[in-house]
């Protein structure tokens, strides 16, 4: 317990280390004073094992925390985009393309949820938007986040060495980033923030990429389970203790 919790440069264990060695060259015999060395020491690694798991415990706590935060926000966009789906509109307005072989080039609007031949009093595309259209893109980003979770998963073990799920914790946070991310990042190509990406050009492609974009999010939370790693590798098992020898008679 002493190495795992106290740096080297600590007097406590310093002292302890010094008691240990005059109890190993006296066989074993423990002086009274050596005993308290000991007694400080142990309660020191323990108070520092105490404020490790204290730092898990907030973390954990942090992460569920954002990740109900960014699930009302998903939810909230999703609901934003059922009762007023032109302000959120995630189609495309696609220029000369043959609607069937051999057909005439046409203009076609693209959303999500299907495809749109131009009508004469509806002269803009997010007049064409479907209420479904962003939670099937939030959808897909959260099936491409779901994709990036598996890394995080191995790394759950139902033992000591992950307290308070903190792998769990990291990895959920993935699936309603992976939604908000999606939706972004549709929506920055339709306002032509990404150069080379002005229009897509089937609902499929819509939905690839907001896959893509739901598995980017690991760009960013992959921060964040580096972090958990970190705050983890600090906490270690603490040593069984010794077997108790029946007293003397």
């Amino acid at each position: 317990m002493v190495e795992h919790h106290i740096s080297k440069d600590s007097p406590q264990r310093v002292q302890a280390e010094r008691a240990i060695d005059a109890i190993s060259k006296d066989q074993g015999k423990i002086p009274e004073r050596d005993r308290e060395t000991l007694i400080s020491a142990l309660g020191a690694s323990y108070s520092s094992l105490d404020a490790k798991y204290r730092r898990v415990r907030v973390f954990a706590n942090v992460l569920w925390a954002a990740t109900f935060l960014s699930l009302i926000s998903a939810a909230a966009l999703a609901i934003w985009g059922a009762f007023d789906e032109r302000t959120l509109s995630l189609c495309f307005e696609n220029r000369d393309v043959p609607i069937k072989k051999d057909s005439t080039a046409e203009n076609v609007i693209v959303c999500p949820t299907g495809e749109h031949l131009p009508k004469k009093d509806m002269h803009f595309s997010d007049a064409y938007a479907n209420r479904l259209d962003v939670l099937s893109v939030e959808l897909a980003g959260l099936t491409g986040a779901a994709l990036t979770t598996v890394s995080s998963l191995r790394k759950i073990h139902d033992d000591h060495s992950a307290p308070y799920t903190l792998p769990l914790a990291a990895a959920t946070l993935k699936l309603p980033l992976g939604a908000i991310s999606a939706f972004a990042g549709v929506l920055f190509i339709g306002g032509g923030f990404l150069p080379g990406l002005s229009a897509l050009d089937s609902p499929i492609q819509i939905i690839a990429w907001a896959i893509v974009f739901g598995a980017s999010q690991q760009f960013v939370t992959h921060i964040i389970d580096r972090q958990a790693q970190v705050t983890l590798s600090d906490v270690q098992r603490p040593p069984d203790p010794p077997p108790s020898r029946p007293p003397v008679r």
